[in-house]
């Protein structure tokens, strides 16, 4: 029951949810907004890519891993 597949794509997104988690913090401490977010364009799409990476990147994860299971190819 290896995945090598799921195990990689789990890795970069892990990466790159930590790269977006440092992103969205660093407008956080600027702004000193601790929820919710201003009426800067780019915060508000750095906090919008971060949540929906949180949002989608599990169930993504979770069908690969299903797929990759089932021999798919």
């Amino acid at each position: 029951m290896i995945i090598p597949v799921t195990a990689v794509f789990a890795a970069v997104l892990g990466i790159l949810l930590l790269v977006l988690s440092v992103l969205a913090v660093r407008f956080r401490l600027k702004y000193q907004i601790g929820m919710g977010v201003n009426d800067d364009p780019v915060f508000q799409a750095t906090v919008r890519a971060h949540a929906n990476l949180v949002e989608y990147a599990p169930l993504g994860l979770i069908m690969l891993a299903i797929a990759e299971l089932n021999g798919v190819s």
